[in-house]
């Protein structure tokens, strides 16, 4: 201690401009050091995590989109067989009447689709030829008919003998639209369904 009262500094001890020594800063600086690089490290692998998440949901995305694309390619191939089918029905439906190859027999004025065998062993003088066939519905019992190298039926109808005939399409023409219904609760279902009144009778 000097004269003055004042402790004298230790020999290689010496303080930075705060006053603190430098084993003291040495320690602040490797640990702010280490914090610097652990942050830097967190950060990284934080990125990099950010990066592989964007990355598979990009790839979900892009495999939604293929499964979306061959779902509608499937639905597709189902749909239009059925679309084809429809549309031909409505050409078929809107077709009376068509040319077609025939046998005729000049001596019966009439005209075959297959080789009038009877007409062979008669010997008469049959020839193949082309003709128009024409469809025909029975304004009776709606039976179907047709007819060919003539230009109505000369016969009646073989189910109700009926004589009148309407123009018909070559194929069967729609039916009336099936009416869709709402199904029903579970609760309201039957074992046997619905029971009618004349069966009900029967069975007391």
């Amino acid at each position: 201690v000097g004269s003055r009262g004042k402790k004298r500094k230790a020999p290689g001890a010496a303080e930075d401009a705060g006053g603190k020594p430098d084993f003291l800063l040495e320690r602040e600086r490797k640990k702010s050091e280490s914090r610097a690089k652990f942050l830097s490290a967190f950060s990284q692998s934080q990125s990099q995590a950010e990066k592989r998440e964007k990355g598979k949901a990009g790839g979900k995305s892009l495999y939604a989109r293929e499964a979306e694309d061959a779902e509608t390619d499937a639905m597709l191939r189902r749909v239009n067989p059925l679309i084809r089918k429809e549309e031909l029905t409505d050409q078929l439906a809107s077709t009376h009447k068509i040319k077609v190859k025939c046998f005729r027999c000049s001596q019966c004025n009439t005209c075959y689709e297959r080789k009038p065998l009877t007409c062979i062993q008669r010997g008469h003088r049959v020839e193949f030829t082309q003709a128009t066939k024409r469809f025909w519905e029975c304004a009776g019992c709606k039976k179907r008919v047709s007819t060919v190298g003539v230009s109505y039926p000369g016969v009646k109808c073989s189910r109700c003998g009926s004589d009148a005939f309407n123009k018909a399409g070559m194929g069967a023409s729609k039916g009336p639209a099936v009416q869709l219904t709402k199904v029903g609760a579970k609760e309201s279902f039957q074992v046997r369904g619905e029971e009618h009144a004349k069966f009900l009778r029967s069975a007391r």
